[in-house]
C-alpha cells in the first residue's frame, strides 16, 4: 500500500510539472520574471545615458602640437590622425586648447547647447574649432585668439 501511495504522489507530481511548463502561465511567469542576460543594449535605448566626446586634431601636418587641458581627463597634446574619444556623463566639460601663439576656451559640451545629443563631435582645425552632432556636417564653433 505504501508504493501504491508513493507511485500516486510521483504521478501527481508529475502532472503538476508537467501541466505548469506546458505553455501555462506559470511557466510564463517564471520565464519573464528572470533577467535577460542575453539582451543588448542599443546606444539609442533611453535607459542608455552616456555622452560620446570626439576631438579631432585635423591641423595641418607639421603645423606644431595641439595641447589641450579639460576639466574632466586632465590635459594632453592632441597628435593629428589620432582622435580623443571619451565616454562621460552629461555634465558641463569645459576645455582650452592652445597651437602655436593661439588658444581657445570652449565647453565641449553644454546641456544647454548639446542637450539631446549623445555624440558631440569637435574638428580643430587652422582657423578654428568647428562641432557636429553626426561627425559629417561641421559648424564653425570659435576661432582662435592670441595667446
Amino acid at each position: 500500500m505504501r508504493t501504491t501511495i508513493h507511485t500516486s504522489l510521483l504521478l501527481l507530481l508529475l502532472l503538476l510539472f508537467g501541466s505548469c511548463f506546458n505553455g501555462s502561465t506559470f511557466a510564463d511567469s517564471l520565464s519573464s520574471s528572470q533577467p535577460d542576460h542575453f539582451h543588448k543594449p542599443n546606444i539609442n535605448d533611453s535607459k542608455i545615458n552616456i555622452l560620446v566626446l570626439t576631438i579631432a586634431n585635423d591641423l595641418p601636418t607639421g603645423s606644431g602640437q595641439l595641447h589641450v587641458v579639460t576639466n574632466n581627463f586632465g590635459q594632453f597634446y592632441l597628435e593629428q590622425g589620432k582622435p580623443f574619444i571619451k565616454l562621460s556623463n552629461f555634465n558641463v566639460q569645459s576645455c582650452a586648447m592652445s597651437w602655436k601663439q593661439l588658444s581657445v576656451i570652449f565647453d565641449l559640451y553644454s546641456p544647454s547647447r548639446d542637450g539631446g545629443h549623445q555624440r558631440v563631435y569637435w574638428s580643430v582645425r587652422q582657423d578654428g574649432v568647428y562641432l557636429s552632432y553626426d561627425n559629417v556636417k561641421f559648424d564653425k564653433y570659435a576661432m582662435w585668439g592670441p595667446t
